[in-house]
């Protein structure tokens, strides 16, 4: 789990709380800290959703500013990058491009050679898409379940198999490096993140820095998650996959709700509306009731978000900073860039 660096606390208290503006004229730092609630006791779990939402630079070798000067359909090449191949992508690299068409876009690195870093695209064509040569970037670093959690030394109810099985310890659903969500716990008796159906350590899973979790907490005192970097300064982007799940953390170090994700403008994203998408076959957005703890689906009818069981909007349900959400679709078609608009200035 990070522990705060004091000397990068100069966090602009307008920009946290989200209600005022201040121009600054560098980047401004600062550090956002996340309670993970704790259980209610008996080996009953309570849910907390969570995501990384600051910026910053990967230490490794290279450039890590720069501009594009190659792009493929899921790679771009930067001409004497000086970069360690695999390096990149195994410290949990991601590049984030800042102009152009795709000003904010962040994708993941999944393999890096000196000049070219191949990214996760969702199958998407990022130069068809506006990614452009002279477009410029930056490689940010995300967190992985170890980086963000810890161990046991930092609170997390670790055990066994067996425990996991019967969900008496601390569990996290994240999405690993194929897509997938799973479910992982961290195993006392290797001393590290497992996940059911691998024997292999999983502490490199990562958790991306438009991404997230549901951390599900046994353990009956809470846990903070704190987390320090640069303030996102620049509208957000990612991709949103036609089919499956994908989770989207808050994107900024302040309070929000499930309307101001946008997602019912996304191309593809299905509504009651349309001619044959039922409840059941819509696509839905999931977070946490705050205020019940319960997991909630949400849908768009439309012209407003809803839920099953409450005829009432919901647009206005919160997704706090440092919160998380996940997508669930049904569609075949293909993935689309989310664009999520800086709600402050700097």
């Amino acid at each position: 789990m990070k522990k705060l660096n004091v000397t990068l606390a100069i966090l602009v208290a307008a920009v946290m709380a989200g209600n005022a503006q201040t121009s600054v004229n560098s980047e401004a730092v600062g550090y956002v800290t996340t309670t993970i609630a704790a259980g209610p006791g008996a080996g009953v779990a309570k849910v907390t959703p969570i995501s990384p939402v600051l910026l910053e630079l990967t230490s490794n070798a290279g450039v890590k500013t720069g501009v594009i000067s190659g792009v493929a359909s899921s790679s771009i090449t930067v001409a004497s990058a000086g970069w360690t191949a695999g390096a990149l992508a195994s410290s949990q690299g991601y590049v984030m491009i800042t102009s152009g068409l795709q000003n904010g876009l962040i994708l993941r690195i999944t393999s890096n050679t000196a000049d070219t870093a191949t990214l996760d695209t969702f199958s998407l064509n990022i130069a068809t898409a506006g990614v452009t040569v002279g477009d410029s970037f930056k490689i940010v670093v995300g967190e992985t379940l170890l980086s963000m959690f810890g161990n046991p030394s930092n609170g997390v109810v670790g055990g066994t198999s067996a425990q996991f099985a019967t969900r008496t310890i601390d569990t996290v659903v994240a999405r690993d490096a194929t897509g997938s969500l799973r479910t992982f716990y961290f195993d006392t008796g290797s001393n590290t993140w497992r996940r059911s159906g691998s024997g292999s350590d999983q502490g490199n899973t990562p958790i991306a820095p438009n991404s997230g979790a549901l951390y599900y907490r046994v353990g009956t005192t809470p846990l903070s998650y704190v987390q320090t970097g640069v303030v996102p300064s620049s509208q957000m982007k990612c991709i949103i996959p036609a089919g499956g799940s994908v989770f989207l953390g808050r994107f900024f170090p302040t309070d929000g709700t499930i309307a101001n994700y946008g997602l019912n403008s996304l191309n593809g994203w299905n509504n009651t509306s349309q001619g044959g998408v039922t409840t059941a076959s819509v696509d839905k957005l999931v977070t946490v009731d705050n205020s019940t703890g319960a997991v909630r689906a949400y849908y768009y009818n439309g012209t407003r978000w809803l839920r099953s069981g409450s005829g009432s909007a919901q647009d206005a349900v919160a997704v706090p900073a440092g919160g998380a959400a996940y997508t669930v679709r049904n569609g075949t078609g293909s993935a689309s860039i989310l664009t999520i608009p800086v709600p402050y200035s700097l």
